[in-house]
């Protein structure tokens, strides 16, 4: 393995842990990972350039997805509580509250996920890279 690519890659999965929670640091990261894709010949290197690349696209529409959906959800449980509220002589305003709180907090859920997944899957990189080992 050429040690430079290799260091190469290992910066990019470093850039990918810190990238889980600074997102501009991810796009840089696979940016790195295009173009030292295009730069890169060796099979075991190749693998791990596009196992960064199929992760930063996987974390992009999982969060693209998972924000549309906390918008839907944050609309639906404000309408459904100001409603209910309002029919039974609640106040609607602390109801629609309660329900946008309660799907924030979901979707904080979801977002923690997203963080463990992208470390997660850095660092099994990482350990498959020190092994000389592709990624699949």
């Amino acid at each position: 393995m050429d040690s430079n690519s290799s260091q190469q890659i290992r910066l990019i999965y470093i850039l990918y842990i810190i990238g889980a929670f600074i997102w501009l640091v991810l796009l840089v990261g696979v940016i790195l990972a295009y173009i030292e894709k295009g730069k890169e010949t060796e099979s075991v290197l190749l693998s791990h350039l596009r196992r960064q690349i199929r992760i930063f696209w996987v974390h992009l529409v999982a969060a693209i997805v998972g924000g549309i959906v906390l918008i839907v959800l944050i609309v639906i449980a404000f309408t459904v509580t100001a409603v209910g509220a309002g029919v039974s002589g609640g106040d609607p305003a602390a109801a629609a509250a309660i329900g946008t709180i309660i799907t924030s907090l979901l979707m904080g859920v979801y977002g923690l996920g997203l963080i463990i997944y992208v470390i997660v899957a850095s660092v099994k990189g990482l350990k498959s890279l020190d092994a000389g080992e592709p990624m699949y």
